[in-house]
């Protein structure tokens, strides 16, 4: 069986593994973002509560084969949406209360790298496994009167059908391990933001781009915990949030007679989930540095601009009154 479509959105109820061995493979979904209340409601005074609902649209699996023509394995694809619910009072005298939801659409794909590896050849089908799902973590605070920011990490997990749970395996902080060993004083995960980039039109053509900077703003780092271990280091782990942006600006000569030079700013969103083995409790205050491994700006043609930036994203304990982002 390699693709489930669904007819319409289909709810999952949320399980979280009671033992590790229930978990044959996973991935994680990290969604950060602003919303806005809707034209027609009032303005948000205070959030009451939030609510959350699964929904999956389709499952499928992507045959991985090798150059031989042999599989090599296989991955997920997992399509589907969160339906988030605020309830908040109103700024208004009375403080009426109303309710507001948004749907937050998430792709997220189970193998395909080093610490979860494609699924072997034996489990290339989809009838062998019950697909999961868990909110490690979800954050919504308010921004402004018509403004909310969410920050949601989910657990998308394959079970097997008729597997027998090891009640000796138990879940990542009940393992058997010297912690201290274990601890490990930094992370780090490098990350690819690619972005194509359009001149406005209120701005003239490029002929030729003269400089390009990037900056990278840090806004929050999180460290959360998890019901799973390490599939790569075979220990337990925790997890941090990393949210903040790269802003690019690139300087670039108007074609034109007069040659005038023109800038134009561009935002990168950069979200980042890092797992941490032997990482420290949750809500740890963390340090995050950031290593510009490469950065190039290429004019595709006069109005388009193509952006690509790897860094390598470092997070460690904070210690002291040290800056906790540069």
């Amino acid at each position: 069986m390699n693709s489930i479509e669904m007819g319409h959105p289909y709810e999952m109820s949320e399980q979280c593994p009671i033992h590790q061995h229930e978990v044959a493979h996973y991935t994680q979904v990290l969604m950060n973002g602003e919303l806005k209340i809707p034209t027609l409601k009032p303005n948000l005074e205070k959030i009451i509560h939030v609510t959350r609902k699964i929904y999956l649209k389709r499952v499928a699996l992507i045959p991985v084969k090798l150059d031989n023509g042999c599989l090599a394995g296989c991955k997920v694809l997992i399509r589907g949406m969160i339906r988030l619910g605020i309830e908040y009072s109103a700024d208004v005298p009375e403080q009426t209360v109303h309710f507001a939801h948004f749907e937050i659409p998430f792709d997220a794909l189970i193998g395909g790298d080093t610490c979860h590896p494609l699924l072997p050849v034996e489990d290339c089908d989809l009838k062998k496994f019950t697909l999961c799902s868990y909110t490690e973590h979800i954050d919504v605070i308010k921004i402004d009167e018509r403004t909310i920011e969410e920050t949601i990490v989910l657990l998308l997990w394959l079970k097997h059908k008729n597997e027998l749970v090891d009640v000796g395996y138990p879940l990542n902080d009940s393992l058997g391990y010297d912690k201290e060993s274990c601890v490990q004083s930094h992370t780090s995960k490098p990350i690819t933001l690619n972005e194509t980039c359009i001149i406005p039109p209120c701005k003239p053509v490029a002929e030729e781009i003269l400089t390009s900077s990037v900056n990278i703003e840090i806004k929050r780092a999180d460290v959360i915990n998890t019901p799973v271990v390490s599939l790569c280091q075979h220990r337990p782990f925790r997890k941090v949030i990393v949210i903040g942006k790269a802003q690019v600006i690139v300087k670039y000569v108007g074609e034109g007679p007069d040659q005038q030079v023109h800038a134009i700013v561009k935002d990168i969103p950069i979200q980042l989930l890092i797992e941490w083995a032997g990482g420290p409790p949750e809500h740890t205050p963390v340090c995050v540095h950031i290593i510009e491994e490469y950065f190039q700006v290429e004019l595709l043609d006069q109005r388009y601009l193509y952006i690509v930036l790897i860094l390598n994203v470092d997070v460690s304990r904070r210690q002291g009154n040290l800056p906790c982002f540069d």
